[in-house]
């Protein structure tokens, strides 16, 4: 019996280091997922003020 309490104990001191480790990794991930959506969005309106400087000067050509 106190073996098998000394094995429970090592797997739940072992599933509480998994979690912490999971934890942090979700936590990076979800940093690095705004990071990305800023990107996104930065690119787009770049692309956009790009279009928009294009059809401008075709415009004042006209």
């Amino acid at each position: 019996m106190e073996k098998q309490i000394k094995y429970l104990k090592i797997a739940n001191e072992h599933l509480k280091n998994r979690n912490s480790a999971l934890f942090f990794k979700k936590i990076k991930l979800e940093k690095e997922i705004q990071w990305l959506k800023f990107l996104v969005i930065m690119e787009t309106s770049i692309i956009i003020g790009i279009i928009i400087a294009v059809l401008t000067t075709g415009l004042l050509k006209l």
